[in-house]
């Protein structure tokens, strides 16, 4: 459950941040094309125009302006793509580790336990009675799922058959 809410995430954030660079392609910055609001004439409009590209001229001769160069939206497109998949394939190798590590913790501690204690029946059958408690509460809690519970708890019993029969 959780891997599949990891993917959906991702690929939220991959939408949300290809749509946000094509708005902002779209979106223009000088106004060019939005339309008119003021009632002057066109011949008021062209000098005024003219005077500001006078002052824009003016200004570049005293000092170019300095200018970021634009990275095309492609690029980041993909550099956000490659981004998500590196998370997802790192999220996935995580969570296969920490099942192998639960998987050995508790095989190792129920073959202690009954190694341990399978001269004394009554006692090994509480250990791991108790074990089994552990399990469902990790189960409850999520950090074992199904499976790792049924393969853990079919092992118990089987020791236990065992401590019974003795």
């Amino acid at each position: 459950m959780r891997k599949i809410s990891l993917i959906l995430v991702l690929f939220v954030l991959s939408v949300f941040a290809f749509t946000s660079l094509a708005l902002a392609q779209i979106t223009t910055t000088d106004g060019e094309n939005l339309p008119l609001r003021d009632t002057r004439t066109a011949e008021k409009l062209k000098g005024e125009e003219k005077k500001i590209a006078d002052q824009k001229a003016e200004a570049e001769k005293k000092s170019p302006p300095v200018t970021m160069p634009r990275i095309p939206w492609e690029t980041i497109a993909v550099v956000v793509s490659i981004f998500s998949g590196v998370c997802a394939i790192l999220g996935f190798s995580f969570s296969g580790h920490r099942k192998k590590r639960a998987i050995s913790k508790y095989m190792g501690e129920i073959d202690t336990t009954f190694e341990e204690f399978k001269m004394k029946s009554k006692r090994c059958e509480a250990e791991l009675y108790r074990l089994h408690d552990v399990l469902e509460d990790e189960l409850k809690k999520g950090k074992i799922d199904e499976s790792l519970f049924d393969l853990l708890s079919k092992r118990i019993d089987k020791y236990i058959a065992e401590v019974q029969k003795a």
